[in-house]
């Protein structure tokens, strides 16, 4: 049995599947005996080829994520770099540095250990 969830091969089989033009399908078991296949009934990857393709679907799965997070931060914040805003420019110049700090979220090395810059205040 494999060490990898339900989870982890719903996302491999994703990402192959849509490389391929296809639709998955992915059942486990009770016994954790995980089966999958295309709809459309054609030879689906083995076990060996999806458990190759987990750790980047599962990397690009959390990083996806931190840019939800992040565009949310972003949009929350939205209206202090319009120009009818109340802000003085100091704080303006605050809110545009912590909204570039944002959209550099991506450039940290771990989807999971996201250093989130402070909003200010």
């Amino acid at each position: 049995m494999s060490s990898y969830s339900h989870q982890e091969y719903k996302l491999a089989l994703q990402t192959i599947s849509k490389a391929a033009g296809k639709t998955f399908w992915l059942t486990t078991t009770e016994e954790g005996v995980k089966e999958w296949g295309y709809d459309d009934e054609s030879t689906p990857p083995t076990q060996s080829e999806i458990e190759t393709q987990i750790p980047s679907a599962v990397t690009a799965y959390n990083w996806e994520d931190v840019r939800r997070k992040r565009d949310n931060k972003l949009y929350g914040c939205d209206w202090t770099q319009s120009s009818d805003s109340p802000l003085t420019d100091a704080k303006k110049t605050e809110w545009a540095t912590y909204r570039q700090a944002l959209r550099n979220i991506t450039n940290q090395s771990d989807p999971l250990n996201i250093t989130w810059p402070t909003e200010p205040s």
